[in-house]
């Protein structure tokens, strides 16, 4: 199925970064990215909301992000809900930035499938 399966990927202005890990995600697992959708295609789509503050000297972004996967008919199979928060000391968007590295670091940690809300083996 792995061999077959296509996924697409959109989202949000916000979703860029986090957008360009769960791409990286997906041909690490040699998932072919395409638009075309028949039935083994899956497209994700991720909305972010950021929230910008300052503590301790440290630029805060802390995003919840809403990943939708869904089938090549529209019809949602899977999804997820991610509060990450990220860190730095050069502005909001390091910040931003970091967080995208802490949902590389939960891919990693917890599996692709796991952080987009699919039942599928990678």
């Amino acid at each position: 199925l792995k061999n077959t399966m296509t996924f697409s990927i959109d989202g949000d202005r916000d979703s860029l970064g986090f957008m360009e890990v769960i791409r990286t995600a997906l041909t690490d697992h040699q998932i072919k990215i395409d638009t075309v959708e028949d039935k083994n295609h899956l497209s994700v789509y991720l909305s972010t909301t950021v929230g910008n503050s300052v503590s301790y000297g440290f630029n805060v972004a802390k995003t919840v992000l809403l990943v939708t996967v869904k089938d090549y008919q529209g019809k949602i199979i899977g999804g997820n809900r991610l509060n990450i928060n990220g860190q730095a000391t050069q502005g909001d968007s390091a910040a931003l930035e970091n967080a995208s590295k802490k949902l590389q670091n939960m891919i990693q940690k917890e599996g692709l499938a796991k952080v987009l809300g699919v039942d599928l083996d990678f």
